[in-house]
């Protein structure tokens, strides 16, 4: 097997950690929201800022944008971004796990 397989099998299993991990995180919040309001609905109001808006002047707000996800577009929000941040590394770590087997035997 060439390096070029080996690095595109590493990535493929690391994909495939962070699919099952997207996937398991959004089944929860959906499960969570069934239980605590009585309806799963068809996604989520998903607020845009990190915090919630303060006053600029005296009676006026910034505005909190929000948008709707379904439960498809938070996973592709949830994998598209831990990918971006993770995957790189994941496959890194992994390749040198199996250099470290590889010098064992």
């Amino acid at each position: 097997m060439t390096t070029n397989k080996i690095q595109k099998q590493l990535e493929k299993k690391s994909k495939k950690e962070i699919d099952d991990l997207v996937t398991n995180l959004v089944w929860d919040i959906r499960r969570f929201k069934q239980e605590n309001t009585g309806n799963e609905g068809r996604g989520i109001d998903w607020y845009i800022n990190h915090t919630k808006p303060t006053a600029m002047y005296a009676g006026e707000t910034m505005p909190d944008p929000w948008d709707f996800l379904n439960w498809d577009d938070l996973r592709r929000l949830f994998r598209r971004n831990l990918e971006e941040a993770m995957l790189d590394r994941m496959v890194e770590q992994k390749a040198n796990e199996l250099i470290k087997k590889m010098e064992l035997l």
